[in-house]
């Protein structure tokens, strides 16, 4: 807020509350008072001004959706939608509380819901920006890019000259792998706003996804001289020196990204993957340990913190964490046509079908498929999924063995061994 706009507000407020002191059944003077007094972060007394207008005249939709954005400010994700819903049953129209709400929604991710209401604004006020903006972000978070990219595209047209729904949308190229028009609309930010660190962090991000290094790391370093306090981009030139095989200085990096944000669980997770790539095993699992400390559900650090107990010999604990790698959501998309269960080496397979993956590479299908020589005798039939142009060359691994294609659906009744 600019300081001459603050000191207007301010002397409204006085001005409010000195008319307030004469003429306490006014409603309206008392939803002025909240509004201003909200426009100024004072949530407390914006709450009983609003309930208080509340009080003198219970129908005003305004006061209702007002002390919502009170209650959204303050987390209380319950009653702000509860005062949302209450404007919206006073006034089906309301734009500012049918957005309000699927805001809230979207928060508490109630998202099914949420794109409801975002559905119902976006048809009544399509030329809001910040509907189309809000909208994306759901899209976003529900996992349709096509979707949100459409609704920073929408946004980006109403407004041209913002910046940021271009690097929005370039961001969303970026994820959908259509490199160069994600390059055409984070520059066409950077035309608009060359002093963006987070449009230069992005294109590096870009960069470096399509193997050029060179490129990636000029944009990181750009965007560390517009913004040197930011932990995100000293984190991804961290990775991109990783990946270059330059150790040390991606060590640096994370720790610079760490000093900066110490609660950065990303950071600690790389900076693990470096030092064990350093055969500096006791560094690397502590940084392991630190980052699930911060993140314990993160699947990525169990799955890295058992390939290194695994390396260096602690098979009991690190075979039970390797099973963290179902949980990649790379291996959910493997699985996603399964119906069946995993097999864990306890169920008696006599009569069963079974089907046998492998993850990493071809040479885990070979080694699964010499496996299952030693199963001739058993009676069920092993499965083995591979790549479908694998197939012809896989059928001559294995005589006992039935080929299935990644991509296809799976047999029924069919146990997973992986």
């Amino acid at each position: 807020m600019q300081k001459d706009c603050a000191a207007e507000i301010d002397a409204a407020i006085k001005r409010y509350q000195a008319l307030s002191v004469c003429c306490t059944e006014d409603a309206r003077l008392a939803f002025m008072l909240g509004t201003a007094l909200l426009q100024t972060q004072q949530l407390a007394s914006a709450r009983l001004a609003f309930m208080h207008a509340l009080q003198l005249n219970p129908d005003m939709a305004s006061a209702h959706n007002n002390l919502g954005m009170v209650y959204l400010q303050q987390q209380d994700w319950t009653q702000a939608i509860d005062c949302f819903k209450q404007a919206l049953a006073l006034k089906p129209e309301h734009v500012g509380a049918i957005l309000n709400c699927a805001i809230a929604l979207r928060t508490t991710h109630a998202l099914e819901q949420a794109l409801t209401y975002f559905e119902r604004v976006s048809s009544i006020a399509p030329a809001r920006v910040d509907v189309w903006v809000n909208k994306g972000l759901l899209h976003r978070q529900m996992g349709q890019l096509e979707h949100a990219l459409l609704c920073y595209q929408h946004a980006s047209e109403l407004q041209p000259e913002v910046a940021e729904f271009h690097h929005n949308s370039g961001v969303l190229l970026t994820e959908l792998k259509r490199y160069s028009e994600a390059e055409h609309r984070i520059r066409q930010a950077l035309n608009l706003r060359p002093d963006y660190p987070m449009a230069w962090n992005s294109l590096g991000l870009l960069y470096k996804k399509i193997l050029s290094f060179d490129a990636a790391l000029n944009c990181y370093e750009q965007a560390l001289k517009l913004q040197a306090d930011n932990s995100d981009v000293h984190r991804n030139m961290g990775v991109l020196y990783a990946e270059t095989g330059q150790n040390l200085q991606a060590l640096a990096c994370f720790d610079q990204a760490l000093t900066l944000r110490p609660e950065d669980a990303d950071a600690l997770n790389n900076k693990g993957t470096v030092f064990a790539a350093c055969h500096q095993f006791t560094a690397a699992l502590d940084c392991y340990d630190q980052a699930l400390a911060l993140r314990p559900d993160d699947a990525d650090t169990w799955w890295n913190k058992a390939l290194l107990l695994l390396l260096i010999g602690h098979y009991s604990e690190g075979w039970r964490l390797y099973e963290w790698r179902t949980i990649k959501s790379e291996m959910k998309a493997m699985y996603a046509h399964t119906s069946g269960k995993s097999w864990r080496g306890k169920e008696d397979l006599t009569g069963k079908r079974l089907l046998v993956t492998y993850e990493q590479a071809l040479a885990t299908l070979c080694s699964f498929v010499a496996t299952c020589q030693c199963w001739l005798n058993v009676k069920y039939t092993p499965f083995s999924m591979c790549r479908s142009f694998l197939k012809p060359s896989c059928s001559r691994l294995g005589r006992v063995l039935r080929l299935w294609p990644r991509a296809s659906p799976y047999p029924r009744q069919m146990r997973i061994v992986r």
